[in-house]
């Protein structure tokens, strides 16, 4: 069961990246450079060292810049189902009886919530597209298990 799982995961990225090929999808260096950098400060600011969280995760930092070059170029691939509207971060705030925290400006926690809502949608929209992705593949299983 582990190995299916493994081989379905290894399956499923080069699907998506054969598809961010396919669809011509760049990023930057800078922005993945930025992303590692961002990451860094955050673990370092929690007083560990980058190197020994890349360990904890079981990553190192070629497989690490690998995913977030994927996710990188999703992100960009599916920026326009990950729009937010003023009026969805109202909404969002009325529905569940949100108000800024002390010592936080109102614009400042709409900004959060804006952010947090994108990530929400993108990461639906991401499923969305691995699922159409994988659904519409054609596969071919030479050996069974």
């Amino acid at each position: 069961e582990e190995l299916d799982k493994q081989t379905k995961d290894i399956f499923t990225k080069k699907l998506i990246e054969a598809e961010l090929k396919k669809q011509k999808v760049e990023v930057a260096v800078g922005v993945i450079d930025e992303a590692i950098a961002d990451i860094k400060l955050r673990v370092e600011g929690q007083g560990r060292s980058f190197e020994d969280a890349l360990k904890s995760e079981g990553l190192t930092e070629a497989v690490l810049r690998e995913q977030i070059i994927i996710q990188k170029k999703m992100e960009q691939l599916l920026a326009d189902k990950a729009l937010v509207t003023d009026a969805d971060v109202d909404a969002y705030l009325k529905e569940n009886k949100l108000s800024a925290p002390k010592g936080t400006t109102l614009a400042d926690f709409k900004k959060q919530i804006n952010e947090q809502l994108q990530q929400q949608k993108l990461q639906e929209a991401s499923q969305e597209w691995i699922q159409g992705l994988t659904a519409n593949a054609k596969v071919k299983r030479y050996i069974s298990y």
